[in-house]
């Protein structure tokens, strides 16, 4: 004979449902209520299966869950034909091989979707969400700020647009600006026209400065316009040629340039 104040559980129910782990901790929480105020109660003939009128946040009161948490969880049984209600009573449905294993995809969707309406229930409108207000500098005035005037700007040749943009990445050798300086002279004197550099001049002297030294670099310089190789002439005196042939220029004896010539020869006391 049970004792009193006691509910009647199946040894079916005790293993196969519960103790194999067919239910997750929160569902297990919810069914122990449905089958106490169920299973908990005699009828005339045999147990009670349903549930007095229960409304859920009586449920969520009684177990200390939250009730949007309880609203997922009993959505989410229903579904799957775990639990029956009907008029507010709740029924455990014990014959699990009628269970319904919803695609998670499906079944998040069809809870996810009860439970917005269930949360808006009474039409209550949520605050609309107020844009964060980020600080940002204030800008300067017209009149604060000073004017470049147009011989200002033009002081900023070419040569050294070409020498920052190089320099702001990677490498801040002076001897750069230094080489184009120099070959911008060299190569007006030779032609009698001014140099047009570009970015990638900069970056081939760094290259260059990076193997052969400044000095070096200058000696070979003056054997490129001084060539008389005819591609050398015909391709034109770019630091992209002289980059493109300075193997040739270092392997090959060009006509000596006057830097490479002692002091004494200036003098005219050396005689070739």
């Amino acid at each position: 004979m049970l004792p009193k104040k006691t509910t009647p559980i199946k040894n079916e129910i005790l293993v196969d449902i519960f103790a194999k782990g067919l239910l997750s901790k929160e569902e297990m929480r919810i069914i122990f209520y449905i089958i106490r105020w169920s299973w908990g109660f005699d009828g005339i003939e045999r147990r009670q299966d349903w549930t007095k009128k229960i409304t859920r946040k009586k449920i969520a009161d009684d177990i200390e869950m939250n009730k949007s948490h309880l609203s997922i969880n009993i959505n989410k049984m229903i579904e799957e034909n775990i639990i029956i209600i009907k008029d507010n009573c709740y029924q455990f449905n014990e014959h699990y091989e009628n269970w319904k294993k919803l695609p998670k995809r499906q079944l998040y969707k069809k809870v996810a979707e009860k439970a917005t309406k269930s949360c808006l229930k009474g039409n209550q409108k949520l605050p609309k969400r107020q844009p964060q207000q980020t600080s940002k500098p204030v800008p300067e005035r017209d009149s604060d700020v000073p004017k470049e005037t147009s011989k200002e700007t033009s002081k900023e040749t070419s040569t050294d647009l070409a020498i920052k943009k190089s320099q702001s990445k990677k490498s801040k050798n002076p001897d750069i600006k230094k080489f184009i300086d120099e070959w911008h002279k060299t190569f007006l004197g030779h032609t009698g026209k001014k140099y047009v550099f570009t970015g990638k001049d900069a970056k081939l002297v760094q290259r260059l400065l990076a193997v052969h030294t400044f000095h070096d670099l200058q000696i070979l310089r003056d054997k490129f316009f001084n060539s008389k190789d005819k591609f050398i002439n015909q391709a034109g005196f770019t630091i992209g040629v002289f980059a493109s042939q300075i193997n040739k220029l270092v392997s090959t004896k060009a006509r000596a340039s006057p830097r490479e010539l002692p002091k004494t020869y200036h003098e005219g006391k050396v005689k070739l």
